[in-house]
């Protein structure tokens, strides 16, 4: 099977990226690749996610066996893209560098639910090893990339940090040209009920 073919998360939509790369690759001593996006790949991704556009997507990853497990691998990478927006602030255009690293135990069968919890019912949900599903004698490398990017990217970019107004005559900190220094205001006048 080629690595870049249909995906899908169970009984799921088809993920956006298809990069499945076999399993048997890493199964004995694993592996380092990279990928890039292709231009459709990248028009497909920005369909889905908050971007205007994604201006490219390069991914640096290694497979490799996990000494001690049967047939377990490991996943480790890191991502890079490029994306354009628009700020939530100015509503002008921007652009966001992404770098962000990724690992996931991948695994031919999950372990039971009942079992997992009780052992994991100490443990933070931080302290939880990811654990993903082979599928298909292929790790759904372009499910996880996606997964990852989509939980990187900012739901509300600024373009600025500094502290400036949404629009005319709001403050973002309160400061008294918000709409909140006109209710503390009122609140301090002195009462006329007498």
């Amino acid at each position: 099977m080629a690595d870049n073919q249909d995906t899908t998360d169970g009984d799921g939509p088809v993920a956006p990226l298809k990069w499945l790369i076999p399993a048997a690759k890493a199964a004995t001593e694993g592996f380092a690749s990279q990928k890039t996006a292709t231009k459709l790949e990248c028009e497909a991704l920005a369909e889905v996610l908050p971007v205007d556009e994604l201006q490219h997507l390069t991914v640096d990853f290694q497979l490799a066996p996990i000494p001690g497990s049967r047939k377990d691998l490991r996943l480790e990478g890191n991502l890079e893209a490029r994306v354009d927006q628009t700020c939530s602030v100015t509503l002008e255009p921007m652009s966001t560098s992404i770098n962000e690293p990724f690992s996931a135990r991948m695994t031919w069968k999950l372990p039971d639910a009942k079992l997992a919890s009780s052992e994991d019912a100490e443990l933070s949900i931080l302290d939880i090893e990811d654990v993903e599903l082979i599928e298909d004698e292929h790790v759904p490398l372009g499910r996880i990339v996606y997964e990852t990017l989509t939980a990187a990217i900012d739901p509300f970019p600024r373009k600025t940090q500094e502290s400036g107004t949404w629009a005319s005559g709001w403050g973002m900190d309160g400061a008294k040209d918000s709409p909140f220094a006109s209710l503390g205001a009122l609140k301090k006048a002195p009462s006329n009920d007498n």
